[in-house]
């Protein structure tokens, strides 16, 4: 066991371009989570989570600690994505692996600008 977890880190290192790939997925998660976290204010008032055009009001509102769940979202998302990436590569898929690795990339930067919309724009609604 010990020995095949050597291995596995090994060809990862052999790999440079896929390991730099996950440490940048790994990196840009991390970012998200910092500026995610540190966006944050807590305040009194509910803040406004959800949309829809069918009720009577357009947007129902919760506590402001609802907005925690996006730090949720980018630790999970950094890790399931740099582990599926480094498995991709272990399995001999490394075409695969890189093309996994791009769209983790450009999906945490789009998670980031529409993460910094509704912070910025439409969560603190009064």
């Amino acid at each position: 066991m010990k020995l095949d977890i050597k291995e596995f880190i090994k060809q990862l290192l052999n790999d440079r371009p896929v390991f730099f790939m996950m440490l940048a997925i790994v990196i840009l998660a991390i970012s998200y989570c910092l500026y995610t976290g540190l966006s944050i204010s807590p305040t009194d008032s509910q803040i406004a989570t959800r949309y829809t055009a069918f009720g009577i009001t357009h947007f129902y509102r919760e506590q402001w600690y609802y907005l925690f769940s996006f730090v949720g979202l980018g630790i999970i998302f950094g890790a399931a994505h740099a582990a599926l990436v480094a498995k991709l590569c272990s399995l001999n898929m490394r075409s695969l692996a890189v093309a996994f690795g791009w769209f983790s990339i450009i999906v945490i930067v789009i998670i980031g600008i529409i993460t910094h919309a509704i912070l910025s724009d439409i969560a603190y609604l009064s």
